[in-house]
């Protein structure tokens, strides 16, 4: 129920609404564990909250198109609106990494070289 009460009508996570939930929860006294419940409020909410924020991380600039296709389709994977961090990683050796909560999805030649050392 708190899990839902946080978030907005578009089914995001709201800031204000987590804080009201985490505010309303400290101040009931009839919630005899606050500690417990809000450990496992944090337990359903934050996989919700990282699932809205992707890490995109390129061996070099990216091209404003490219950034742009790559965020539709990481959209629409999701099903809605995600907030997008860029960062140049040089050590990926060309290629990209997005790390999508706990996901990451990466095509580089450094993972590739990884991949063969593994044999």
């Amino acid at each position: 129920m708190l899990v839902g009460l946080s978030l907005s009508a578009d089914g995001l996570v709201s800031a204000e609404r987590v804080r009201a939930v985490c505010e309303y929860v400290a101040e009931n006294p009839e919630y005899s564990d606050k500690l417990k419940l809000l450990k496992a409020y944090l337990k359903y909410i934050k996989p919700l909250v990282n699932r809205r924020s992707a890490v995109i991380e390129t061996s070099g600039e990216i091209s404003k198109d490219s950034l742009d296709s790559l965020l539709a389709r990481i959209e629409k994977a999701a099903g809605g609106r995600v907030e997008v961090h860029t960062k140049i990683n040089k050590a990926l050796l060309g290629g990209i990494r997005v790390k999508i909560g706990d996901d990451i999805y990466e095509r580089s030649v450094s993972d590739e070289l990884a991949s063969l050392g593994k044999f």
